[in-house]
């Protein structure tokens, strides 16, 4: 799984995104398991179109996940630590700006590809307004089960008679949160969607065609590049002209955390504030922590950590890690990660929790608190990457993110060995391109390496080949 050394010609292609057709440059190819993709940039708006292309596959209503297991898993990942609460909040928040807050009433919430329905809960939690939510695939009967939605488990061109009456009937906001980078042909499908209902807002989320890099670790964009499920990835600019197409003029994008969040309305519009999707995104969380399923209710928390060291509040941190309960405690959780050889009794949150629990303890100078947390940071995502290496991107960060951290905080006790070999553990992972650090990163270790005391005793004979490869001998 990584990005492949080799050149290929030009491709004779056309935009889904802006129409542009002729040659477009090869972007780059890499492996995934045993299949290789490549993926073309639009020399117009920049998208990248991946080539040859193929169809994802869709689990039709009916059947079972083809692995129950994985497909356990992959929900429990998504639920605990999977989903972004901030940009399903944006996200929806971001369409709902299409309307006028007095037309909200009259209009109907439709959520394609809803997923678990987290978006349709946060609607129907935030504003009030109806939903209907749509996903054929195993997930919207989790979704279903866990936030009581009437969830449609069918394509929009087949839902039941009685709803594509009230789809005419009522005109309609147009959610699509990672979905259309699935669609051959977005203009079409979203034309045919527009032909069955009056739109009078659409709100999307996609991967970012413009953050995908070369020098980032691979495993970090592998959610994005998604190979055998996205068939595009667009633009800011490539998404404005897929909404011109649409015949939809007023259009607002934000791009970041390699996502664009865009909505697209007949009228003009503002974006809501940071400070209302934050309260939005507090009130959501405190209502998803009372949900009687602990992957759903545990995540919540686990999601209000960063926000509480952030402020810093370190009685609502200990108020949050109480709440969450006795399954988060380093030293079991360590032995189950080294003895068991299943996930049911592992948290998959442990990673990430532990390391915002660490922050804090660092933070109010309880070292040995922060230390225990971040040992429990290194063997969860040891493990991870062995057992589920594609989920393992986020945790793999937060673990160099930990040791970082870890550097930080012996050097402000003078610890300067036990620094020196975090930063230096950080920079050996710059030649591993799957689970190394990113470059920011890097240059964080570099900066702090650079802070510490010259060496004043011989280098040991480890140390020394170390800083000869470099070519320093110097710190």
């Amino acid at each position: 799984m990584t990005w492949m050394a080799t050149h290929r010609s030009d491709e004779s292609l056309r935009c889904v995104y802006c129409t542009h057709e002729g040659p477009f440059p090869h972007f780059g190819t890499f492996a995934f398991y045993t299949k290789e993709y490549s993926l073309y940039r639009c020399p117009e708006c920049g998208s990248l179109i991946y080539h040859p292309s193929f169809t994802p596959k869709i689990q039709n209503t009916d059947s079972e996940p083809e692995s129950v297991t994985g497909f356990a898993f992959g929900t429990r990942y998504h639920l605990e630590i999977g989903y972004s609460v901030d940009h399903i909040v944006w996200c929806a928040m971001v369409a709902l700006a299409g309307l006028p807050e007095a037309e909200r009433e009259r209009h109907l919430f439709v959520d394609i590809g809803a997923g678990v329905g987290l978006s349709s809960a946060f609607v129907r939690q935030h504003t009030g307004m109806e939903t209907l939510t749509v996903e054929p695939s195993p997930s919207g009967k989790v979704g279903a089960e866990l936030f009581d939605l009437p969830v449609h488990r069918a394509m929009i061109e087949d839902l039941p008679p009685e709803v594509l009456a009230e789809l005419r009937r009522r005109p309609t906001l147009l959610h699509l949160n990672s979905v259309v980078e699935h669609i051959a042909h977005p203009a079409t499908a979203l034309r045919a969607i527009m032909a069955l209902t009056d739109v009078s807002a659409i709100g999307i989320v996609v991967p970012d065609g413009g953050a995908i890099s070369h020098d980032a670790p691979f495993l970090q964009q592998l959610p994005l590049l998604a190979p055998g499920d996205h068939m595009h990835l667009p633009t800011e600019e490539g998404v404005r002209r897929l909404f011109q197409r649409l015949g939809l003029p007023a259009v607002q994008s934000q791009a970041g955390s390699g996502l664009i969040v865009a909505t697209a309305a007949r009228q003009p519009f503002a974006l809501p504030s940071r400070e209302q999707t934050d309260a939005a995104r507090d009130t959501f969380l405190e209502w998803l922590s009372h949900n009687p399923d602990r992957r759903v209710s545990e995540g919540a928390l686990v999601r209000m950590l960063p926000y509480a060291v952030l402020r810093p509040d370190s009685e609502a941190v200990a108020a949050i890690r109480a709440r969450i309960g006795d399954r988060f405690v380093p030293e079991p959780l360590m032995r189950h990660l080294a003895e068991d050889p299943n996930w049911d009794n592992i948290p998959i949150y442990a990673g990430i929790g532990a390391f915002w629990m660490a922050t804090d303890a660092f933070r109010i100078g309880h070292l040995r608190e922060g230390e225990r947390w971040l040992n429990l940071l290194e063997v969860f995502a040891q493990r991870m990457a062995r057992d589920y290496q594609p989920y393992a991107a986020t945790t793999l960060y937060f673990r160099t993110e930990g040791r970082l951290t870890r550097a930080q905080a012996m050097m402000d006790q003078r610890r300067w060995d036990e620094a020196r070999s975090c930063l230096e553990t950080v920079l050996d992972s710059a030649s591993d391109h799957q689970l190394g650090a990113t470059a920011p990163q890097l240059e964080r270790a570099r900066g702090l390496r650079s802070q510490l005391p010259i060496l004043t005793e011989p280098p040991t004979l480890r140390e020394a080949l170390r800083l000869w490869a470099r070519g320093r001998f110097s710190r």
